[in-house]
């Protein structure tokens, strides 16, 4: 990770719910950080679309700092639950 030395194995590991927690990050704090980093593209390259759509709820939204990332990713959530057949 950027600001603390977490090797990205284990960070797949924690986004893709096999391990609960790396460091002080939980599933979500750590998807929430990479919301709030990444652009969008490089997040769908990172992370199975399944778990965005998964992850990607309003609970974690409505905690994100910048309205306009808020605005965008509850429009990119409401697109994502329409276009993408649940399988789990």
């Amino acid at each position: 990770m950027w600001d603390y030395n977490l090797p990205v194995d284990k960070i797949d590991d924690l986004i893709d719910g096999k391990i609960d927690r790396l460091g002080h990050y939980n599933r979500e704090t750590i998807f929430k950080k990479m919301l709030e980093t990444f652009p969008w593209f490089i997040l769908i390259e990172l992370i199975d679309i399944e778990v965005i759509k998964e992850l990607l709820n309003h609970d974690i939204i409505k905690t994100l700092k910048s309205p306009a990332l808020r605005e965008n990713y509850f429009y990119v959530s409401k697109r994502l639950q329409e276009i993408i057949p649940n399988t789990r």
